[in-house]
């Protein structure tokens, strides 16, 4: 009874339900109010037929009345009719029923003209009848037993249709629903198939572009997003252990190294001040390694806002200028002061000032000192486009195809500081940035990173 399925059959059928029950009952008193009126005229006929035949012959007597009455036309079961004059008193009974007329009605019914109700199951019709200026007061009764038996048949077949179409409606309901819920059930079934091991896989998505479509697709979204923490953990934990465990035990080999015997003081501050540049570069490398963990996690978490790059340009600028006091990094503008709006951009200021930070940082590490270092601003086809260009060593095309991996370092880079780390995390930032880069460049002839907003 919990299956989704029963529970749209079952909800379909009551409302269903309901409007037959609607119908049902607008239908029987539509054909029961029918049955009353028809009832009603049957029982006017004959009081009529016998005012006539009692009120014009002046010679006529009542059982001569009754008989003819009853010859004329047939009678009705447990027919029973009272004729009374102007002063209520009764000038024709031929009524056997236990009907009682009190002088109340007879006055109710000169004032109404006409009244009509049920009594004992008797339908009773009371109403007034002129002659010659004389006001009479018919009350007609009977019982109406073929009336009452075809609305009892027909109630039945009102309850028997009732509940065929019941069960015709919750056996259409509960195939219809479980046709149109067949696709979640097959998105349940390719969803239970999706482990840690697997989270690469993807729900297949109907053709229709409708609500099971709109849900596979959040739930890929969703699968989207675990495989990418999934696989910021699984990169992280691999970073961590690959590049902290070799710093920290050679560390520890020159701790022990130091306490195998008794030292001079030289000796002391010489391991000391060693020790002292292997921690900075373990803290480096453990920030650019969180940094690295922060820009892969979630693009959604970022703080998006209007940027203007011309100055997030110079404040990196100050940045890098304090890491290497002979750098020479010159920023220019094509961009006229009429497009000064296409400066701006949306995106988080934090990350994108490490971004730039760390693309002139590269720039600067590779150049001799005083080389020039390029940063341009221009317009390509209405679209803010940077040039970032240096005049270091440069790098091959082979080596290229590896610089966004983390912990990469070319080979002409291995006597410049540095953990391979950057451009990785730069290339994840402006990625979540939807910024594309670029890199042209040679051996010697140095290397120009193009960003296109």
């Amino acid at each position: 009874m919990n299956s989704l399925k029963v529970r749209f059959a079952l909800l379909f059928t009551v409302i269903v339900a309901s409007i037959l029950i609607l119908f049902i009952l607008v239908i029987y008193t539509v054909r029961r109010q029918f049955y009353y009126n028809d009832f009603a005229l049957h029982i006017k006929d004959r009081a009529n037929l016998a005012a006539n035949l009692l009120i014009m012959p002046e010679d006529l007597d009542v059982p001569t009345l009754t008989r003819l009455s009853s010859n004329l036309i047939q009678r009705l079961p447990q027919q029973g009719i009272r004729i009374y004059n102007e002063n209520n008193f009764p000038i024709y009974i031929d009524d056997s029923s236990s009907i009682r007329v009190y002088t109340d009605l007879i006055t109710t019914v000169r004032k109404k003209n006409a009244l009509s109700y049920m009594e004992n199951g008797r339908h009773v019709e009371a109403y007034t009848f002129t002659h010659n200026s004389r006001q009479y007061v018919i009350v007609a009764s009977a019982v109406d037993k073929e009336g009452n038996k075809q609305l009892q048949q027909f109630r039945s077949l009102l309850f028997m249709t009732f509940l065929f179409s019941l069960g015709v409606t919750f056996i259409t309901s509960f195939i219809f629903s479980q046709k149109a819920l067949s696709p979640l059930s097959d998105l349940s079934r390719q969803a239970e198939g999706i482990t840690l091991s697997n989270l690469g896989a993807r729900l297949k998505a109907g053709r229709k572009k409708d609500e099971i479509y709109q849900l596979t697709e959040s739930f890929n979204k969703m699968l989207e997003r675990l495989q990418l923490s999934s696989d910021v953990q699984k990169t992280f934990l691999s970073n961590v252990s690959h590049e902290l465990r070799t710093p920290l035990t050679v560390m520890l080999s020159n701790i022990d190294v130091a306490l195998m015997k008794e030292r001079n003081e030289h000796y002391y501050k010489e391991s000391l001040s060693s020790l002292k540049g292997d921690v900075k570069k373990l803290s480096t490398l453990t920030d650019k390694l969180i940094e690295l963990a922060q820009t892969s996690y979630d693009a959604s978490k970022a703080n998006f806002e209007p940027v203007r790059m011309d100055e997030l340009l110079w404040e990196a600028k100050t940045e890098v200028v304090t890491r290497y006091p002979e750098s020479n990094i010159i920023i220019q503008s094509s961009i006229s002061p009429e497009n000064d709006e296409k400066l701006i951009v949306k995106g988080d200021k934090r990350l994108l000032t490490i971004a730039i930070i760390n693309l002139l940082d590269n720039a600067c590490k590779f150049s001799q000192s005083y080389s020039p270092v390029t940063c341009k601003t221009l317009l390509e086809n209405d679209k803010l486009v940077i040039h970032i260009k240096d005049q270091g060593i440069g790098i091959n095309q082979e080596e290229q195809t590896n610089l966004m991996q983390p912990f990469y370092r070319a080979p002409s880079a291995k006597n410049h500081p540095g953990f391979g780390l950057g451009l990785s995390i730069t290339n994840t930032i402006l990625k979540n940035h939807h910024i594309s880069l670029s890199i042209s460049s040679a051996v010697s002839c140095g290397t120009t990173v193009t960003l296109q907003f």
